[in-house]
């Protein structure tokens, strides 16, 4: 790194952010997984038409993620990340289908709709809200809302290479809270 900058500053490790309470503590589920190795890989990442393709089939497009949130986070904020509109679209239907309040938004939602389901959420009249890469970086809801709200749970549906892009969907869940977060992985 000295080739490009004269002065780095290393903040604190994360497990100093779990154990100073800065960021929640989480429960770790994996329901069905999904068998990626038909799946080429593009760069550091899913090849983008495949896995959204992979990802639409009705097989693998919720596996039991609507019975594992109704079994261990019913009522909890969930954000959910899919690889593709229509899968998203398909994945709230699925929840919606269960009796679970569900919404989704993606790129193509117009900003007011989106601004209107994101303060829905916050105000717990949706539980599950399921995006298509919206609420990855930077996304966080209290500020949206300007209130001050928590994501308690997440359930990853879009499959990922990377560690980075990981971290930031993990990191919508884990700001601090009294109970653990739930994850869907």
């Amino acid at each position: 790194m000295g080739l490009w900058v004269d002065y780095m500053l290393q903040g604190p490790s994360i497990g100093w952010l779990f154990q100073n309470k800065r960021l929640s503590d989480y429960r770790a589920f994996s329901p069905s997984r999904p068998d990626l190795s038909q799946v080429r890989i593009s760069g550091i990442d899913y090849h983008k038409g495949d896995i959204q393709s992979y990802m639409e089939e009705d097989h693998v497009l919720v596996g039991n993620a609507v019975d594992h949130y109704k079994e261990h986070a019913l009522g909890k904020l969930m954000i959910v990340y899919c690889s593709s509109k229509k899968s998203g679209e398909k994945t709230a239907q699925r929840f919606r289908d269960a009796g679970i309040p569900a919404m989704h938004i993606d790129s193509d939602t117009p900003d007011d709709l989106s601004r209107e389901i994101i303060m829905d959420f916050a105000l717990r009249k949706i539980w599950v809200l399921v995006n298509v890469e919206l609420c990855v970086f930077g996304f966080d809801l209290s500020s949206q809302v300007n209130m001050e709200v928590t994501i308690e749970a997440m359930c990853d549906l879009q499959p990922k290479l990377s560690l980075a892009q990981q971290m930031q969907k993990w990191g919508r869940m884990l700001r601090y809270k009294d109970e653990p977060a739930i994850l869907f992985d």
